[in-house]
C-alpha cells in the first residue's frame, strides 16, 4: 500500500464512476502525459485502473498526480465532481508532506525502543528465544559484529514483553556501566524475588554487549561479582522461575563464557544470530518503509540482498543507507517510492561496502580544520581497544580522558560535539554522575573506515604504551606519602613518559596527568638530592658561608617546586559601595604570584632550615609527614611573613589576590574566578581542603598555565589588606605591623 493511498483511492473513485472515464480513456490520458501505463491491462474495470495510474503517478512525485487530475478534470466530470476531487487532492498533499519519522536508525546504531515497531526480518528468533527462556529461565543470543544482536534484544525479545516478565532497571544492562552500587542492586533485586512466595512475573535480567566484561574497562572486582552473580542465579532461573536472564554477546567471547561456566549446557538455549538473508533481510529493507506507506522498488531489494551476500557486518550498512535514502527520497523529494536508481546516487554506485567509510570520510574532511583533525584522530584512537589475534573491538572512554595539554576543553569538546552529531560517536552519563561516557558508534566504523585503519597501524604501538604509562600515573594520583614518593622517583617511569612525549607527544596528545606527574617527579628527585646532602649541608650552616650556601640551594627548591604567573599592571574601577553613583578607580602595579599554594612540602623544607639544629621538632613534624602535595594549613600571619621574606616575597595585598583570581581580567569579563557563572560542583564549595585540594582551579574551563591554580574552595588564604571599609585610602593600606588591633582579610577557601 502507498503513502495516503486511501485519498487517491477516493480520487480513483470518483474518476472512475462519477466522471465516467473507462480503462482506455484513462489509459489515453496517462500516456498524453507521459506516465508509462502498459503493464496495465486494458481488461481489468476502470476503478482498478484508475489506482494503478495514479499509484504509478505518485511515484513520480506529486505534481505528476496534479497534471493527470487536471487533464481529467479538462474533458470529463462537473463542477461539483471537481470539487470534490479538489478536496481529496488536497487531503493527499497535505498527507504526504507531513514529516515521517525515519524507520531506520541512522548513525549505524542498532534497533532500539523508539524504533521498535520497525523492526522486522527477526520473527522466528523472537519466537525461539522468547519459548527457551519461559522453558529454561537462562538464554545467551550470539553472532558476529554487526549482526544484529543488539536490535534482537532490544527491539525484539523485549518490545512486548511487560505481560511475561517485570524487567529489571537499566534493561539491557550494559558490562562497562556497571557499578560496585549497580551489581549491589541486582543481587538485592534477585535474592527479594527469589524469596518471595508468591512472586508472579518473574523479574527478568538482560545483558547487552556482554563482551565488555572482559575488556580492559571493567574493573576486575566488578567482573569477578559480575560472573560470581551470574554463576549462582542462572541456576535459580533454571529452577525456581523467579527470575530470568538473557545475555547477548558477540560469538568470538564463547571460550571465556565457557572458561567462567556461563555457557548453557543445552544447545537449544543458545540463540544464534545469523546474518539475515533471502526473504527476512527483503523484509527487514521494506517493511519499516511499508508501515509508513512508502513502497522500497523490488529491483532494489535484489540488488541489496546479492551485495549483502559476501559483506561480513552487512546489517548496519544496509540500515545506514536506507536511513540515507530515506532523509532524501522521503524527506527532500517527497516522494512515495526509493527505487535502485535513488540507491545507485547515494553510494555512487560503489554499494554498501563504500557506506560507512565515505561518510566517515566525509565528516571529517568535511567537518574539521586541521587542529581538530589531530583532535579527532586521537579521539578514534583512544576508543579503540587492540585485541590480540581477533577483531580490535570499541573502548568506551570518559570526557576527560580525552583532555590534553595541547588543546582546550572547550575545543577538545567542540569536536567530540561534532563527531556525536554526525553520529559516529555516542555519549552517555554515568549512573548517578555526571560523567560523560564516549564510545564508538559501532564496531563496524573500526573495521570499514579505511583512515582509522591507517592510524591504528601507525600509532598502534605508541598508544598502547601510553596506555600502560596512563595506569602507572593514575596509581600514582591515588598514592599518599612513601607510595606516592616511591612512584615519582621511579627513573624508569618518569623517563619513558619523558621519552614517550619527546616521541609521541604530538601525534597523540600529553595529557595534564602525565604534565603534573612529570612535574612531581622531577620536584621530588631534586628533593631527594637535598636529603642526600643534608648532612653536609647542615655542617656547611655552622659557618657564616655555609649558611648562605644553604638557603640559596634551599631557595632553589622551593622555586623548582612553584611557579610564578607575571601579571601586568592594570586600572581597575571599583563601585563605591558609600555612593553608587561613584567609582573608585584604583591602578594595580605588575607583580607575580605563585601559581599553586605553598605546599607541605615547601614548608617543610623552610622549617628545616629554619630549625637547622632540631630538624625534626614536632612543629616541623605537621608539614613533613603530611601528604607533601597538599597546601600547607595552620600558618599564622607572622609565620606566613617570614616564609615569605625567605624567598624574597611578600604576602599578596587583597586587590592583587582579586586580580589573580580572575586570571587578569576585570569583573566584567569574569565577575567569579570560575568564569560568568557560579558552579559550586566544580568548585570544592563546602568540602574537605585536604581531602580534594588539587580539583579546584581559578578557572574551570580553557585552564592554561597563565592561570593560578586552588583560587576558589580550596583554603583560606592571607592577604596584606587591613579589613576595613573598601575605600581608594584603605583598600590598598598596608598594616601595622606594631598594631594588635587591626585584622586582615582572608581570601579563598
Amino acid at each position: 500500500m502507498m503513502r495516503c493511498s486511501e485519498h487517491l483511492t477516493e480520487i480513483s473513485i470518483l474518476l472512475a464512476t462519477n466522471c465516467g472515464i473507462n480503462t482506455d480513456n484513462a489509459i489515453v490520458l496517462a500516456a498524453s502525459i507521459g506516465i508509462d501505463s502498459s503493464r496495465i491491462s486494458e481488461k481489468q474495470n476502470a476503478l482498478k485502473t484508475w489506482f494503478d495510474i495514479l499509484e504509478i503517478a505518485d511515484q513520480n512525485g506529486a505534481h505528476v498526480v496534479e497534471r493527470l487530475i487536471a487533464k481529467a478534470k479538462a474533458s470529463y466530470g462537473n463542477p461539483q465532481t471537481h470539487q470534490k476531487i479538489d478536496e481529496f487532492f488536497s487531503a493527499y498533499l497535505k498527507c504526504i508532506t507531513e514529516p515521517l519519522q525515519n524507520p531506520y536508525p541512522g548513525g549505524l546504531q542498532p534497533f532500539g525502543i523508539n524504533h521498535k515497531e520497525y523492526f522486522f526480518g527477526r520473527e522466528k528468533e523472537i519466537t525461539t528465544t522468547l519459548e527457551e527462556l519461559k522453558h529454561y529461565g537462562y538464554v545467551v543470543i550470539y553472532g558476529r559484529s554487526g549482526g544484529g544482536k543488539s536490535s534482537l534484544l532490544v527491539a525484539g525479545v523485549l518490545k512486548d514483553i511487560e505481560d511475561t516478565y517485570v524487567l529489571f532497571k537499566n534493561s539491557p544492562i550494559r558490562p562497562s556501566h556497571l557499578t560496585q552500587q549497580e551489581i549491589e542492586s541486582i543481587t538485592q533485586s534477585s535474592e527479594q524475588r527469589s524469596s518471595e512466595e508468591q512472586y508472579g512475573r518473574p523479574l527478568l535480567f538482560a545483558f547487552d554487549q556482554f563482551e565488555e566484561l572482559y575488556g580492559s574497562q571493567v574493573n576486575t572486582s566488578i567482573k569477578q561479582n559480575m560472573i560470581e552473580w551470574l554463576k549462582k542465579n542462572i541456576q535459580v532461573a533454571r529452577t525456581t522461575q523467579t527470575i530470568a536472564i538473557i545475555i547477548c554477546v558477540r560469538s568470538d567471547f564463547i571460550d571465556e563464557l565457557i572458561e567462567d561456566s556461563l555457557w548453557p549446557k543445552l544447545p537449544s538455549m543458545c540463540i544464534c544470530v545469523l546474518p539475515l538473508e533471502g526473504d527476512a533481510l527483503k523484509k527487514a529493507i521494506a517493511a519499516p518503509a511499508s508501515k509508513q506507506g512508502v513502497k522500497v522498488d523490488a529491483a532494489l531489494l535484489e540488488t541489496i540482498a546479492k551485495e549483502s551476500e559476501d559483506q561480513q557486518g552487512a546489517l548496519p550498512l544496509v540500515q545506514e543507507a536506507m536511513h540515507q535514502l530515506w532523509e532524501r527520497v522521503i524527506k527532500q523529494d517527497k516522494r512515495g517510492v526509493i527505487s535502485l536508481a535513488d540507491y545507485r546516487a547515494v553510494t555512487k554506485s560503489a554499494g554498501l561496502a563504500t557506506i560507512i567509510s565515505r561518510y566517515a570520510e566525509e565528516v571529517y574532511y568535511g567537518e574539521f580544520d586541521d587542529k581538530q583533525k589531530v583532535i579527532a584522530m586521537r579521539s578514534f584512537i583512544r576508543m579503540v581497544e587492540f585485541t590480540s589475534g581477533r577483531k580490535n573491538v570499541r573502548r568506551q572512554q570518559k570526557l576527560y580522558d580525552f583532555y590534553s595539554c595541547d588543546f582546550s576543553k572547550l575545543e577538545i569538546e567542540k569536536v567530540l560535539n561534532t563527531l556525536l552529531k554526525k553520529r559516529l560517536i555516542t555519549i552517555d552519563k554515568e549512573d548517578e554522575s555526571s560523567i560523560n561516557i564516549i564510545n564508538i558508534s559501532h564496531e563496524i566504523l573500526i573495521g570499514e573506515w579505511q583512515q582509522l585503519r591507517t592510524w591504528i597501524e601507525q600509532y598502534q604501538n605508541a598508544e598502547v604504551q601510553r596506555r600502560e604509562y596512563h595506569k602507572e600515573v593514575i596509581k600514582w594520583k591515588m598514592a599518599v606519602g612513601l607510595e606516592k614518593r616511591t612512584i615519582e622517583l621511579n627513573k624508569s617511569l618518569s623517563g619513558g613518559i619523558k621519552k614517550w612525549t619527546d616521541e609521541h607527544g604530538d601525534n597523540l596528545g600529553v595529557s595534564n596527568d602525565f604534565q603534573n606527574f612529570f612535574r612531581s617527579s622531577k620536584k621530588t628527585s631534586l628533593e631527594n638530592r637535598l636529603v642526600q646532602l643534608l648532612f653536609i649541608t647542615t655542617l656547611l650552616s655552622l659557618f657564616p658561608l655555609g649558611l648562605i650556601i644553604y638557603q640559596k640551594y634551599l631557595l632553589h627548591v622551593i622555586y623548582l617546586s612553584n611557579y610564578s604567573i607575571e601579571f601586568s599592571g592594570s586600572k581597575l574601577l571599583f563601585e563605591d559601595l558609600y555612593d553608587s553613583d561613584n567609582h573608585i578607580e584604583l591602578f594595580i602595579e605588575p607583580f607575580k604570584l605563585d601559581q599553586f599554594e605553598v605546599s607541605n612540602r615547601q614548608m617543610c623544607l623552610y622549617l628545616r632550615w629554619k630549625n637547622v639544629l632540631s630538624p625534626w621538632s614536632s612543629e616541623i613534624s605537621n608539614y613533613c609527614n603530611v601528604e607533601p602535595g597538599y597546601p600547607a594549613v595552620n600558618v599564622d600571619l607572622n609565620e606566613a611573613s617570614s616564609f615569605c621574606s625567605f624567598i624574597s616575597g611578600e604576602i599578596p595585598n587583597e586587590l592583587q589576590w582579586e586580580y589573580a583570581a580572575r586570571g587578569g581580567k576585570s569583573i566584567e569579563e569574569r565577575p567569579y574566578p570560575i568564569g560568568k557563572y557560579f558552579h559550586p560542583g566544580e568548585n570544592n564549595v563546602g568540602t574537605n581542603a585536604v581531602t580534594f585540594v588539587t580539583s579546584t582551579v581559578a578557572s574551570t574551563k580553557d585552564i592554561t598555565a597563565k592561570e593560578p591554580y586552588h583560587m576558589t574552595g580550596n583554603v583560606r588564604e592571607w592577604t596584606i589588606s587591613p579589613a576595613l571599609p573598601y575605600t581608594d585610602t584603605f583598600y590598598l593600606a598596608p598594616i601595622n605591623r606594631n598594631s594588635d588591633s587591626v585584622s586582615v582579610i582572608l581570601r579563598g577557601g
